[in-house]
């Protein structure tokens, strides 16, 4: 039987450098900061290097399981980085996750961006979250894609408000 396949594609304009975006989505030890706990998200543990480079570990726990994390992609020049992140729930199901986030420059407009010392700084931060259920999780698949979805835009919420402050 054929695996369930959901994607969650969020886009998030953000008022600050688009440098200073990326660094903050590479500082895994750094999420504790600025993304507080959630009942999906008790924070980023057991970062195995700083800074990031591919093959970086990391754990996430949460009610819903363990997620076992893993650096697959890292391009500092693009802004782009993405992690495998394995869910083990209970009775030993398994989740396949692969999260992709990549930060652009804009300019879409001085009411999105912030000027200093002239220089208009804006950036989107695109976030695509494929999550890849055993076939047998089907009658649960959408509901779990639910939550997932309402965590990442949360998460998403509270990265774009901490930078927005910084910038200011």
């Amino acid at each position: 039987m054929t695996p369930d396949v959901r994607t969650i594609r969020v886009s998030t304009p953000i008022a600050a450098d688009p440098d200073a975006v990326f660094a903050l989505i590479i500082d895994l030890p750094g999420y504790n900061d600025w993304l507080p706990t959630s009942s999906a998200y008790k924070g980023t543990t057991e970062v195995t290097d700083t800074p990031i480079v591919v093959g970086t570990k990391y754990i996430e726990r949460s009610p819903s399981g363990t997620r076992y994390g893993e650096v697959c992609e890292l391009d500092h020049v693009q802004r782009h980085v993405a992690f495998k992140q394995p869910m083990r729930l209970i009775f030993g199901l398994e989740i396949r996750i692969r999260v992709d986030m990549k930060v652009s420059d804009t300019t879409a407009g001085a009411a999105q961006g912030i000027h200093l010392s002239g220089v208009h700084l804006s950036s989107v931060v695109d976030r695509t979250v494929t999550l890849d259920f055993p076939w047998y999780m089907f009658p649960v698949a959408g509901v779990i894609s639910g939550q997932f979805e309402q965590e990442i835009k949360r998460t998403m919420s509270e990265m774009r408000k901490y930078l927005e402050n910084q910038a200011t």
